[in-house]
This record gives C-alpha cells, sequence and structure tokens, in this order.
C-alpha cells in the first residue's frame, strides 16, 4: 500500500519520499532510543 502512494505523482515525489524516508527513520530512531534506555 505505501509503495503505491509512494510512487503516485499525485502529491509531489519528494514529498512522498520525504514521508516515506522519515517514517521509517522515525521508527528506527525510537526502536533504538527503547534498545538504549533498556542498556541503562
Amino acid at each position: 500500500m505505501r509503495k503505491k502512494e509512494y510512487r503516485s505523482p499525485r502529491n509531489g515525489t519528494i514529498g512522498n519520499h520525504l514521508k516515506y524516508n522519515g517514517g521509517d527513520f522515525l521508527i528506527s530512531a525510537y526502536i533504538l532510543a527503547k534498545v538504549e534506555t533498556g542498556k541503562r
């Protein structure tokens, strides 16, 4: 589903690119933060 939204040029490719990568970055950053706090 996300790939369709990513490919569609309606909302602008750059906007979707940022949304797509930004979401993944936030998720990975959240997981990293959880792991870091868990270690301490």
